[in-house]
């Protein structure tokens, strides 16, 4: 079997490769990455790697780019490429994952890509769901692995109605379409229930590092614009990070710094 990766991706220069290198380390075959409008380029990243596959966003057609009513504000491109590329298959694979580039998928000791692939392969794919990690009270960016800096999980434990789920899915027994970015309708969980409710983090699940370093929280926004971030609020980080309450009004000031100098 062929197992995939499919992400649409927009400025992950400093996260990119570490991400790829441990996606090829735990079995799969190939990376498809979508470059969205307006991103840096990350062909350096990707050259090294004869398994990545690098596109743009726009070569899967502009008939397949016109915006529809997908109730997430602003990932209408998302839901278009997982749409388009479940439809068309265009690497010929039997798995793939919908996946971004914060989101690491993870195995229990008695499990593996293909283990699982094979346990459910008679299924149209898998919710995997998330463990969601704060910023291990990380003001500014450190240095070094992501996944070694970031190891605390979010303080966020009821999920206050997020999803907490992405798909994998079997592109060779998939029927149902996708309903948003992270759903299609009669995949299972990892216990084998046609449920996204249940909560399972056994046999495989995803690190989901959500929010990173205060930096890094307060760069999406003033790179995305505070009112375009999807769902999400600059206040949100918060939510997965309590330790850092008593903290809140310097990291305010430190964000309308950040901000302010990013617009001279």
């Amino acid at each position: 079997m062929k197992y995939g990766i499919c992400s649409i991706i927009k400025n992950e220069n400093l996260f990119l490769q570490e991400w790829i290198e441990y996606h090829i380390s735990i079995g799969f075959d190939m990376i498809c990455l979508y470059e969205d409008f307006d991103s840096l380029s990350h062909k350096d990243i990707t050259m090294h790697y004869n398994n990545v596959y690098l596109n743009h966003i726009s070569s899967i057609g502009e008939e397949n780019l016109i915006e529809t009513d997908t109730h997430f504000k602003g990932c209408f491109r998302q839901y278009a490429l997982y749409k388009w590329f479940k439809t068309n298959n265009p690497y010929d694979l039997d798995w793939c994952a919908f996946i971004d580039i914060d989101e690491y998928i993870r195995f229990d000791d008695n499990y593996s890509l293909e283990k699982i692939c094979n346990e459910f392969n008679n299924k149209e794919g898998l919710y995997i769901k998330w463990k969601m990690y704060g910023a291990n009270k990380h003001i500014d960016r450190p240095i070094g692995n992501l996944c070694d800096n970031y190891t605390s999980l979010s303080s966020m434990t009821d999920n206050d109605g997020e999803i907490i789920y992405k798909s994998f899915i079997n592109l060779r027994n998939i029927s149902g379409e996708w309903i948003n970015m992270h759903c299609i309708p009669g995949l299972c969980n990892t216990l084998g229930y046609h449920s996204a409710r249940v909560r399972t983090h056994k046999k495989m699940w995803i690190d989901h590092y959500i929010t990173k370093s205060w930096q890094d929280w307060c760069e999406r926004f003033i790179k995305r614009g505070e009112e375009n971030w999807g769902c999400r609020k600059l206040d949100d980080f918060f939510k997965h990070n309590k330790d850092m309450l008593d903290i809140k009004s310097e990291l305010y000031k430190y964000y309308e710094r950040l901000k302010n100098k990013t617009n001279i």
